[in-house]
């Protein structure tokens, strides 16, 4: 019996975080909370961009290891109160936060690619994974669809359709581990518009007479 690729699909939710510091200029949204392993029993957490005034960030937070800041966005790691929840690093006095569950044994041991899709066909996922399968033995993949959650639910049963239907690529990819990944909110800075607009195009021609979508 032909071995069949396994499709997951996962959605990432951003949680809103209470006890923001009084000098903070916007809101803070958590998009991922991960416990990290190993014996100091810590967590990584990923936030949506936000600034502090002048964006200097305070050196100290209650529990935190170490801070870094990506395009706006920071990164934190933190100790873990209990064996999965861990205090907001802007204010220790909030209630204990749950982390995400992890699911590192999809991954394990395999060599996994990572792709973002804006739109392309199913087909085109069909077309990527294949290549790279027959040519770098690719045996997981993590596809990023910036889609609705809704809108990658039908991508991801369109594509396990297509898979079904056609035994080529089914022989070709194998047991392959495929997840399919989207987030409840945007991603990227939402005053830009969408990505795919020709005002978001390195040299885009008359981008001083676009108006901003």
């Amino acid at each position: 019996m032909t071995d069949m690729p396994s499709i997951f699909r996962r959605t990432i939710t951003v949680r809103p975080l209470g006890g923001a510091p009084a000098n903070l200029n916007s809101s803070i949204h958590l998009v991922g909370a991960f416990p990290e392993g190993g014996p100091t029993k810590t967590a990584r957490l990923y936030f949506r961009e936000f600034s502090f005034p002048n964006m200097q960030l305070p050196k100290i937070f209650p529990g935190t290891l170490w801070s870094r800041n990506i395009a706006g966005a920071w990164i934190f790691s933190v100790f873990l109160e209990e064996e999965s929840y861990f205090k907001s690093p802007f204010n220790e006095h909030t209630k204990p936060i749950p982390t995400d569950q992890t699911e590192l044994e999809l991954f394990s041991g395999r060599n996994v690619m990572m792709g973002t899709s804006n739109g392309e066909s199913v087909t085109v996922w069909r077309d990527w994974l294949t290549w790279h399968r027959n040519h770098q033995a690719a045996d997981a993949a993590l596809i990023i669809d910036r889609g609705t959650p809704a809108k990658v639910d039908a991508r991801a049963s369109e594509f396990a359709a297509i898979l079904q239907s056609d035994n080529s690529a089914t022989s070709e990819l194998g047991a392959m581990i495929i997840v399919v990944l989207a987030f409840d909110q945007p991603l990227g800075n939402p005053d830009m518009g969408h990505e795919a607009h020709p005002l978001n195009a390195p040299d885009a021609p008359g981008k001083d007479r676009m108006e901003k979508p």
